[in-house]
């Protein structure tokens, strides 16, 4: 990455090492986006080059048995790589109050809220940060998130988590555990495993991690994302938005890699077996780049 101008080190002192975030870049009243977090014209998310003629798929899975819930759901995931889905049974309340929580951790002051800036966090469970890899990005992200790790063990140093928030974050997994599960066994049966027994189960969703995502207003949200290679726009001139997902990942010390009911019919492996954590850090070395980094198992 060539070095940046004296400018974007100023954002970025302000913004990462005295830990004010995007948030607290926005709270200033900038009335123009910093050139730190303008994307290439190439990259930006222009109105014209959304299609309008096909749509992703949304599958109602009010019955996980129908053969054709099954199917549709592994042919989303194959073709598309992304579906929504409905009547999953996750209670709207709930869906609503986790927003409500993201939203009332944002609007803390700035002191509480950097009391759980990574590095500087009462626990290593939950932690504080902005853009993605910003020491490794050219271009950052216009977004702060709220992680929390959430394994068993994890959830023991609850008492530590942010008081405004962590409630609702523990019931919003809780209400979606059963919608992760029967996921997770549909796509596996469309890679031929028959049942997740308990290492298999520590191997795919040992340590789920729940994100409060937050893009602050944006007086350009135009040139900038909030998270690049999805091509998610950065924010918009109005009002604060948040997203709530859930990563489902490996326990640290889980080995994967190609299934062995995938290699059955003598199909040769092209990815090698890695322990999860190695991969972790890898991932968060780097800026986005899509797919790429499944480079670091490739055989």
């Amino acid at each position: 990455m060539p070095p940046r101008d004296p400018n974007s080190e100023k954002i970025i002192d302000f913004v990462v090492n005295k830990r004010n975030g995007i948030k607290g870049l926005a709270d200033t009243g900038i009335e123009t986006v910093p050139q730190l977090y303008i994307l290439p014209p190439e990259e930006r998310l222009e109105p014209s080059s959304i299609s309008t003629h096909h749509s992703i798929p949304v599958i109602d899975v009010s019955n996980w048995d129908d053969p054709e819930v099954t199917e549709s759901i592994c042919e989303a995931a194959g073709k598309w790589g992304f579906f929504q889905i409905i009547n999953h049974g996750v209670p709207l309340e709930v869906l609503d109050a986790v927003k409500e929580a993201a939203h009332r951790f944002f609007g803390l002051p700035n002191e509480e809220r950097n009391k759980y800036w990574a590095g500087n966090s009462p626990t290593e469970t939950v932690a504080l940060k902005t853009s993605f890899a910003p020491q490794a990005e050219a271009v950052l992200e216009w977004k702060d998130y709220l992680s929390f790790r959430c394994s068993p063990g994890d959830l023991e140093s609850f008492p530590l988590w942010p008081p405004v928030c962590r409630d609702e974050v523990v019931k919003y997994l809780e209400s979606a555990k059963p919608v992760i599960r029967k996921l997770l066994e549909i796509l596996l049966k469309g890679l031929k495993v028959k049942e997740i027994d308990k290492a298999r189960e520590y191997s795919l969703m040992a340590t789920p991690i729940v994100n409060f995502n937050f893009y602050p207003r944006c007086p350009n949200p135009e040139l900038t994302a909030g998270v690049q290679e999805h091509r998610t726009s950065g924010g918009c001139k109005c009002k604060d938005r948040v997203s709530v997902p859930i990563f489902v990942n490996p326990g640290a010390d889980a080995v994967f890699g190609p299934l062995p009911e995938e290699l059955e019919s003598g199909e040769q492996p092209l990815y090698k077996e890695v322990v999860f954590s190695d991969y972790f850090k890898y991932f968060f070395s780097k800026k986005h780049e899509g797919k790429k980094t499944l480079d670091f198992a490739r055989i």
